[in-house]
């Protein structure tokens, strides 16, 4: 937890310094392992202080672990087999106005909100295959399971037959669920 700390901090002192002439609109920071960011048409390893721009689809081709920082200091943390894009990403510093938009189709992610969650349903939306979450502030866990991986973490709930994934969300404060499949 420490190292992360640390490395988020480097990754902060690394997206504060950042020239706006070029679309960045974020970091990786905190990476153990191998991530992979998808960027016009173009698959590109990825270290801790590569730019993330809008548009960006990122992987892992393992169980990996890695951040996300915002320009508005939203900051994501994912795991497992993550497979994610950043499709809108729009952020004003002088009004903290925004909006963000993130598609989440595999793996889990932590997120503690930044300055565009304010409280206004569809400013800060969390898309997934079968859900539409709109995050109106504070903290969560999200995370799109395989019907065996929702088996094995919570084998106590009886889920149909299925081979779709499964979507599971732990939210902390207001969230509004937009469409549930």
């Amino acid at each position: 937890m420490k190292l992360f700390r640390a490395l988020s901090l480097i990754a902060l002192s690394i997206l504060c310094s950042i020239n706006a002439a070029a679309s960045q609109v974020g970091v990786i920071a905190g990476l153990r392992g191998d991530i992979f960011i998808e960027r016009d048409g173009v698959e590109i390893p990825s270290v801790s202080g590569t730019a993330i721009l809008i548009g960006d689809h990122i992987r892992t081709r393992h169980d990996q672990i890695f951040q996300l920082i915002l320009l508005d200091e939203t900051v994501f943390t994912f795991a497992g087999d993550v497979d994610i894009s950043l499709d809108i990403y729009e952020y004003d510093a002088t009004t903290n106005i925004g909006r963000l938009q993130i598609t989440q189709y595999a793996g889990l992610m932590k997120f503690s909100t930044g300055h565009i969650a304010n409280g206004q349903a569809g400013v800060f939306q969390i898309k997934q295959p079968n859900t539409d979450i709109a995050v109106l502030g504070t903290t969560g866990v999200v995370g799109m399971l395989s019907s065996e991986q929702a088996a094995t973490y919570f084998p106590q709930i009886k889920l149909p037959a299925t081979t779709e994934p499964v979507s599971y969300a732990a939210l902390m404060g207001p969230v509004l669920v937009l469409r549930a499949g």
